[in-house]
């Protein structure tokens, strides 16, 4: 396994950040200082110590997160606000989300430990349905309904083809299911602003088939083996 993959798996760092620490002589192995991230070791035999600490590859998590409104989807927030990670502190290793959600947004996020499955997940090439429930405050009319499938011009980008489902109707609020398969910042607000409709509530409720269920805000479970192997499955 090359070093700098080795550390990643320990939970000292990302893997970038990894050859950081060996370009800059903070990794020994074998009692030698090594900087070459590349270097092969045996996992069996050679020994890596960070900080006079044996490093050891960590036992991968995956957990399935129902995002609260007002979190931060970050590690750590340089304005102290309560991150996604603030509800895992009885999880005893380093875990970090995959991809992000919305200060304003709640729902279905994925939090691990694993570089790869982050990275694989996350993507471009990867076709992955993203479904939310939308709460906006006008309803979209029947030609509109059409160009949101088919795509629109946000920032100079085309979005791809989408759908959308009316649900229901409460009061002067309109709640739809949208499907997207990419992930441009704020996508889906910006798509409903192109129609002139404002986004009251936004919530995701599945990825790649993965769904939240009746999980309540705040709260997370392990991701199922049969999970895991439908999202590695990804084409």
């Amino acid at each position: 396994m090359r070093l700098n993959l080795y550390i990643a798996k320990s939970g000292v760092s990302s893997r970038r950040k990894a050859d950081e620490l060996i370009f800059n002589g903070k990794i020994i192995v074998n009692n030698l200082v090594v900087k070459n991230p590349g270097i092969k070791i045996d996992t069996n035999k050679d020994i890596v110590v960070y900080k006079n600490k044996v490093l050891e590859l960590q036992r991968y998590k995956y957990f399935i997160f129902n995002k609260p409104l007002n979190v931060v989807t970050t590690v750590k927030d340089p304005q102290n606000r309560k991150t996604v990670i603030d509800f895992f502190k009885n999880e005893n290793t380093r875990l970090f989300p995959v991809g992000r959600l919305d200060y304003d947004t709640t729902g279905l996020l994925f939090i691990t430990n694993d570089g790869e499955f982050s990275n694989k997940l996350m993507h471009p090439s990867k076709n992955k349905n993203k479904v939310y429930i939308a709460t906006i405050d006008k309803s979209l009319v029947s030609r509109e309904i059409t160009l949101f499938k088919k795509g629109i011009k946000i920032e100079n980008k085309r979005t791809s083809n989408s759908d959308i489902v009316f649900l229901k109707k409460y009061g002067k609020l309109f709640t739809y299911k949208v499907t997207i398969h990419e992930g441009m910042n704020r996508q889906i607000k910006k798509m409903f602003k192109f129609f002139g409709a404002n986004v009251i509530k936004l919530k995701r409720v599945e990825i790649a088939g993965i769904k939240l269920g009746n999980l309540k805000e705040g709260e997370y479970k392990v991701l199922s083996k049969l999970e895991y192997n439908k999202l590695m499955e990804i084409k």
